[in-house]
């Protein structure tokens, strides 16, 4: 960075920020908000131009008819216009209805969402109640008891070797399964 002069140098060193003003000498006229100007400045006149009558005319009949035409927008602007309300009033009902339609479909499927909670509750304390049976019904169920009152009651014989025949599961008939048989060994 070349420096060009003691000034740039005085900035690069101590700051370029505002500097106190103690260290300079206070001068009000040198401080003036308005600066002095070598030649006074001479105030602009106000001219009139002369206008031609013919021109006077025009502009006059040209200022009538402006002003006629703001007077014909005005009233335009102060009467009622029946299609402009009617159109304003069909375009409100049409968006109140289509807000009513919305909030009654929401509401819709918030009560079925609502059913749907009640009967996912109900199902899961149906299942809890329907394992709570199952498992108190395989715990009545006693095996030797079931045992002593075919024997006994019933008079049922448990069937001699020679009567069990086993099932190979080789046949040739037409039906097929799909899931293999047990051959019972």
């Amino acid at each position: 960075m070349a420096l060009r002069n003691t000034h740039d140098r005085y900035n690069y060193i101590y700051g370029s920020t505002a500097r106190d003003l103690a260290e300079y000498e206070y001068i009000p006229e040198r401080f003036s908000a308005v600066p002095e100007r070598k030649k006074p400045v001479p105030e602009k006149k106000k001219v009139k131009k002369k206008v031609p009558a013919g021109t006077r005319k025009k502009m006059s009949e040209v200022r009538k008819n402006r002003e006629a035409a703001a007077e014909k927008n005005r009233d335009r602007m102060r009467s009622f216009d029946w299609k402009y309300t009617m159109v304003i009033v069909a375009s409100l009902v049409f968006i109140v209805a289509g807000a009513l339609l919305y909030l009654h479909e929401k509401n819709v499927v918030e009560e079925r969402t609502q059913e749907i909670y009640a009967l996912k509750e109900e199902k899961v304390k149906l299942l809890s109640r329907k394992g709570a049976l199952q498992s108190e019904i395989d715990k009545s169920v006693n095996l030797s008891q079931i045992e002593d009152f075919a024997i006994n009651t019933l008079n049922m014989t448990y069937p001699e070797k020679s009567r069990i025949i086993y099932y190979t599961g080789e046949t040739k008939d037409y039906f097929r399964q799909y899931e293999s048989v047990g051959t019972g060994n």
